[in-house]
């Protein structure tokens, strides 16, 4: 359990059943449950709330395996120059720990599930256990040492495994059968192939400006190779970073913005509906109206509506 926790700005909440609380002294908002799986396996869960940043902390390396996946939330790790991204449905792999500058919560919310599995040292009988499963943990280990951190993006079979983690979150006899179904699946799937690599932080500036002239420019029709020339970057490269940095691909990332927009127009404003359409970039009210419904369940008509009902109750 020590190596789990940085005691230099680390403290001890309390407890929750089989699970200790862990949190940082100057936010106790990030809440870690921590519980021992088998002798040498740990479960953490992430249970974050109202936080935008961490800092980095200096951490004695540590042989550990560490498998990560994230079922709500996103965060953006920062390493020198390079820049990381977790968000829904990612599962992340760590072998090294290494002496970042920080995490930044732009969502402010962060709900994750991290098996520690301290590599050398595990006791025995956790060893003879896993070779009994038919679990190799060095030969596991061996595919992702020299990487760092690995992502692996919304992948069916590992999202199957973590789905019942979304109404079962504590349940800790659960996570000692998921510990041993994700180290099947490294070990069997050989997943390192469908990787994510780092981003420098120039990437990163760049897409975000490209996603801040987005925001700024709803009311247009905004092409993908366009926004490349404009830019300076090639389509393949601008969509293929742009779902890294953002979690989604570039043209439903837009649809979304304009859906809160429109969304914010019909609750804030007066406004007609064909004029909450070109205010968001439609050349129609028909078009704008059925991509809302898709949005939001309803039209905008019965949208704005059903807010002023709520309203006066």
């Amino acid at each position: 359990m020590e190596r789990m926790v940085n005691k230099k700005s680390i403290i001890k909440l309390g407890e929750k059943g089989d699970y200790q609380i862990f949190g940082d002294i100057s936010q106790r908002n990030m809440k870690n449950y921590i519980s021992l799986l088998y002798p040498g396996i740990y479960v953490v869960l992430a249970d974050y709330v109202d936080v935008s940043s961490y800092e980095g902390v200096n951490t004695e390396e540590v042989d550990y395996f560490g498998i990560s996946y994230c079922l709500n939330g996103r965060y953006e790790w920062r390493y020198k120059n390079k820049r990381a991204y977790y968000f829904k449905n990612t599962l992340m792999i760590n072998t090294v720990e290494n002496d970042n500058e920080g995490v930044v919560f732009p969502m402010k919310t962060l709900k994750s599930i991290t098996y520690f599995i301290e590599v050398g040292a595990l006791p025995r009988e956790t060893v003879g256990f896993l070779k009994m499963m038919n679990l190799d943990i060095d030969q596991i280990y061996s595919q992702f040492k020299d990487r760092e951190m690995t992502m692996i993006r919304d992948h069916s079979k590992v999202n199957q495994i973590y789905a019942r983690f979304e109404e079962d979150f504590y349940n800790k006899d659960l996570h000692q059968i998921k510990v041993l179904e994700i180290l099947r699946f490294l070990q069997d799937d050989n997943p390192v192939n469908e990787t994510s690599n780092y981003l420098t932080s120039m990437q990163v500036e760049r897409i975000n400006e490209i996603e801040s002239y987005m925001r700024r420019n709803l009311d247009k029709k905004l092409i993908i190779n366009d926004l490349s020339k404009k830019f300076e970057m090639s389509p393949t490269a601008l969509k293929v970073l742009f779902k890294e940095v953002y979690g989604q691909p570039i043209h439903s990332y837009l649809i979304d913005r304009k859906m809160e927009e429109g969304e914010r127009l019909l609750r804030e404003t007066k406004m007609s509906v064909a004029e909450i359409a070109a205010r968001t970039g439609y050349t129609t009210p028909g078009k704008f109206s059925t991509m809302f419904k898709k949005s939001y369940g309803h039209t905008p008509a019965e949208y704005r509506k059903y807010r002023r009902k709520d309203e006066y109750l």
